[in-house]
């Protein structure tokens, strides 16, 4: 039986551990997961959720498959996902300057096209930046109470306190 393994770059990787890691792509990803997808991988002992962009996608037999591979949380939806072109300038700012692989990816990306990791109801999954995660807390508890007329009929003819009396 083979296997769909996703190569991908992870993001805050420093550059001491800026490579391409695998991933088991799980069959509800199947399909949805291509070169220049961002998904949402799990990431160091704690299984943070981090953000990432595949590279490759390749075949493996179960037998060749790196031991204990982890599963791919999310993925982003296809218009997403780069383009053959932008994967080939993110090769060349990775290659040219002294960037990791993720920051490459962020350069070409524009910031409100990107994603961020997110959890809901206790599974982690990629949200996008343009929503606002505040829009939910706050909705208006009812209509606002009329404000009471100024006394005098509000047209300025009422004495006020601080007002002094004209010098005669």
């Amino acid at each position: 039986m083979s296997l769909l393994l996703a190569r991908a770059a992870v993001n805050d990787a420093n550059i001491h551990f800026d490579r391409l890691y695998s991933y088991l792509i799980p069959a509800q990803l199947v399909g949805k997961v291509y070169p220049g997808s961002m998904v949402l991988v799990p990431f160091g002992r704690g299984n943070k959720a981090r953000m990432a962009v595949v590279l490759a996608v390749e075949e493996a037999e179960e037998t060749d498959a790196p031991q204990r591979l982890k599963s791919l949380y999310d993925a982003a939806p296809e218009e997403a996902r780069l383009t053959p072109d932008l994967l080939e300038l993110v090769r060349f700012l990775k290659e040219r300057t002294f960037c990791t692989w993720f920051e490459a990816v962020k350069a070409v990306i524009p910031y409100g096209a990107q994603y961020r990791p997110a959890t809901v109801d206790g599974r982690p999954v990629m949200q996008s930046r343009l929503t606002r995660s505040t829009e939910k807390l706050y909705t208006l508890a009812g209509k606002a109470k009329a404000r009471p007329a100024p006394a005098g009929g509000g047209r300025g003819t009422e004495k006020r306190p601080f007002d002094c009396p004209a010098a005669g």
